[in-house]
């Protein structure tokens, strides 16, 4: 018995033992019920005139394949400015950039504990250029060089008590070197007085 010989089996035997029913086969009673309930509404006969003219037309033109939209009072609904297939493809883009900038922003925040011979601690001293790039001031630069010399002092720090391998304690150390040469440049930048002396 195919689907809807079974539906119709079903809607002709009242009650039904739900026991008996899938849940697919249930939402489709329901809904036959609706129907049902539909069919009790009274149209005005020139209204359901009007309807089925223009659904039987409908049903002729997607026979012929020539689908047009429907016309609302004799206007056309206003067209996309793009075909359906360019939204979708608009819509994927805008997805995958959204994405991989939230895949963006996580990697830049899981970076932020990374130690050197991490996998992501290339991306926390791109993090740390970064932040260089927008200082304003000669001052503010010396402050995040230091502030960058301490961090890399604390990795070396991390480095040493989690017992890590050589090469990884030498990428630490040649990162302190390159902090405190790069601290000490943006010291001297500092034009002499007060900023200088703190």
């Amino acid at each position: 018995m195919n689907p809807e010989d079974r539906l119709d089996h079903l809607l002709r035997r009242q009650p039904i033992d739900p026991g008996e029913i899938s849940a697919r086969e249930a939402e489709m009673l329901d809904a036959a019920a609706d129907v049902e309930a539909l069919r009790g509404i009274r149209v005005p006969s020139d209204f359901a005139a009007r309807l089925e003219t223009r659904l039987r037309a409908r049903a002729r033109e997607l026979q012929s394949g020539a689908a047009q939209p429907p016309s609302l009072n004799g206007r056309h609904p206003r067209k996309g400015v793009f075909p359906p297939s360019a939204r979708r493809i608009f819509i994927a883009a805008g997805s995958a950039l959204a994405l991989l900038l939230v895949m963006g922003i996580a990697l830049f925040a899981a970076s932020a504990n990374s130690l050197p011979g991490d996998w992501l601690y290339g991306i926390k001293q791109l993090r740390n250029q970064i932040a260089l790039s927008q200082a304003h001031t000669p001052a503010d630069r010396a402050r995040l060089s230091i502030q960058q010399l301490l961090d890399a002092l604390g990795d070396l720090r991390a480095e040493v008590r989690e017992g890590r391998g050589d090469s990884d304690i030498l990428q630490a150390l040649a990162v302190v070197h390159t902090q405190t040469h790069n601290a000490q440049a943006a010291v001297a930048a500092i034009p002499a007085g007060r900023e200088r002396t703190q």
